[in-house]
C-alpha cells in the first residue's frame, strides 16, 4: 500500500466513524440518510468504472468485468433511487442485504490471502463481524431504531478496521 492510499484509507475510516456516530445520534429516520449516501457512492463508482473501462480497461484482460461491474453499479443505483414510496423495511433490507455481502467479500478476500500466503487474519475477523452485524439488523428489522444503532456501530467498527489496516506496517514481497 502506498502512501497516499494509506492516507486515503485514513481519511475513510475516518469519514466512516463520523458517519457512524451520526447515524447512531440521529435516530430513526436516519436509515434514509444512510440510503441516499450509499446510492450516490455506488452511482459514482459505476460512472467512474465505466469511464476508467473506455479510457483504460477496454483493451485490458478481464477489462469487461470493470465494465459489468460499472454497468451493475450504476443500474442499481438508479433503481433503488426511483423507488421512493416503498415500505422502510424494504430499505432496511437492501441496506442489511449490502452489509452482508460486503462481509462475505471480506471473508473471500481473506481466504484467498491465506491461499497465497498473505495477510488474512484481520480481513477474515472484518468480513465474520460485519455478517454477524447484518445478521443483527436482520433479526431486529420491526424495530427501526436497533436496526440504525447497529448499522451506525458496525460502520464505526469497519472504519476503526480500516484505520488500523493502514497503519500497520506492510509486507515486502519480492518476486524473483
Amino acid at each position: 500500500m502506498t502512501k497516499t492510499q494509506k492516507i486515503l484509507n485514513i481519511l475513510s475510516g475516518l469519514f466512516m466513524i463520523l458517519l457512524g456516530g451520526l447515524i447512531i445520534t440521529g435516530g430513526e429516520k436516519m436509515y434514509l440518510v444512510i440510503l441516499l449516501i450509499v446510492l450516490v457512492l455506488l452511482f459514482i463508482n459505476g460512472v467512474r468504472q465505466i469511464i476508467y473501462y473506455f479510457t483504460m480497461a477496454c483493451n485490458m484482460v478481464g477489462g469487461r468485468k470493470i465494465l459489468y461491474n460499472g454497468m451493475l453499479s450504476l443500474i442499481i443505483s438508479l433503481s433503488i433511487f426511483t423507488m421512493d414510496e416503498m415500505p422502510s423495511q424494504v430499505f432496511m433490507i437492501y441496506l442489511i442485504g449490502m452489509l452482508g455481502f460486503s462481509g462475505i467479500v471480506d471473508v473471500f478476500n481473506a481466504v484467498e490471502a491465506r491461499r497465497i500466503k498473505g495477510r488474512w487474519k484481520l480481513k477474515m475477523i472484518t468480513g465474520i463481524v460485519t455478517i454477524l452485524f447484518a445478521a443483527a439488523c436482520f433479526l431486529f428489522l420491526n424495530k427501526p431504531s436497533v436496526v440504525v444503532f447497529i448499522y451506525g456501530g458496525t460502520m464505526i467498527y469497519n472504519g476503526i478496521m480500516k484505520i488500523v489496516s493502514a497503519v500497520r506496517p506492510n509486507e515486502l514481497i519480492s518476486i524473483l
